[in-house]
């Protein structure tokens, strides 16, 4: 039985392919971080880690709108939908936060540079730098959640 989103009532493979997309790229992301950085935690690199290759972002939004594509149809308002939510995230994970990390980094190496040469200007507390993505980073993420959903809908 479809329920009114189109979807068949109780398939939850929805969940598995974004699960499966968040998982496979952040698990790849910890683990080059955890071979560049031994000494940091697997778990919370895993779990709190953003930026860098792949994007997990990008894999999500990927295969949450494949599975929609395929399993209600690209016509589907829902597909829309989900199609706008992915170009949103792809780009704000693409430019924007890319773009305000630069500007945060120049920040904190001004601030710091003020701070050590005048003792009048004290740095209260660094900005946090964020990671965006570059665009091979959301490429390989797109691919991995769109592989992912995929795989979803036809091994399963």
């Amino acid at each position: 039985m479809y329920n009114q989103l189109g979807l068949v009532d109780g398939d939850i493979r929805i969940f598995y392919a974004i699960g499966a997309a968040w998982s496979i790229t952040q698990a790849i992301k910890a683990s080059v971080i955890k071979i560049k950085n031994p000494s940091k935690s697997w778990v919370r690199i895993f779990f709190w880690y953003t930026g860098g290759m792949p994007s997990s972002h990008s894999a999500l939004v990927t295969a949450l709108t494949t599975y929609i594509g395929f399993a209600v149809g690209v016509r589907s308002y829902l597909f829309a939908l989900s199609l706008g939510f992915a170009a949103i995230t792809i780009r704000d994970s693409l430019g924007i936060r890319y773009s305000v990390g630069e500007v945060i980094r120049h920040i904190n190496e001004i601030s710091k540079t003020l701070a050590d040469s005048h003792d009048t200007f004290k740095l209260k507390k660094k900005l946090k730098e964020l990671k965006g993505h570059k665009p091979l980073e959301v490429v390989v993420g797109v691919s991995l959640g769109f592989l992912s959903a995929i795989g979803v809908l036809f091994l399963s």
